[in-house]
């Protein structure tokens, strides 16, 4: 359940990664240095919150559990990647993208969640396919999103994005036992 979930994140996370300088420009932003530095802050804020929001989840997930926390983030990720598509300015993406790392970081609760119940001796793998299913969407996210920016449109990619995160949702409510 967290392997697919975690695809599903990776594989989402990359969709909008060919076409994003395109989107900012769909919001406003003109020139191309203006719209290379929107993208580059658009696709930094998200880590960045993430990062320094993992220690404060993980805390609140020693107490509460990881099941909680895995539903939290990937609920998140489902919401504001909808809520994407809806943005009329580049502050609201970037406002969404801070928001998206700040709730939603997927990462670490995806390694805590599928060591938790693993055999000592199997951790090592575990993650490892954990990480590679990771790997292997995030590669895919991009072509794939270029593909539907293309047939689907822009807007309509970030729709397809939240679907996909609803579908990791949906794993971890379902699947997952902690």
């Amino acid at each position: 359940a967290v392997t697919i979930s975690g695809s599903f994140v990776y594989f989402g996370f990359t969709l909008v990664m060919p076409f994003l300088p395109l989107y900012i420009r769909q919001l406003g932003i003109e020139g191309t240095g203006a719209v290379a530095l929107w993208t580059g802050l658009i696709l930094s804020i998200s880590p960045a919150m993430a990062a320094l929001a993992g220690p404060l989840w993980g805390r609140v997930g020693d107490r509460i559990g990881i099941k909680p926390m895995a539903a939290r983030a990937t609920g998140v990720n489902c919401l504001c990647w909808m809520l994407m598509g809806f943005t009329s300015n580049v502050w609201q993406l970037f406002l969404l993208r801070a928001i998206l790392g700040l709730f939603g970081g997927f990462n670490n609760v995806s390694v805590t969640a599928v060591t938790q119940l693993s055999p000592k001796e199997k951790i090592g793998s575990v993650i490892g396919t954990l990480q590679s299913s990771q790997i292997i969407a995030a590669a895919l996210g991009p072509l794939v999103g270029g593909v539907l920016a293309q047939s689907i449109g822009i807007t309509n990619t970030f729709f397809a994005t939240a679907i996909l995160m609803l579908g990791s949702f949906l794993s971890i409510v379902l699947f997952y036992q902690d």
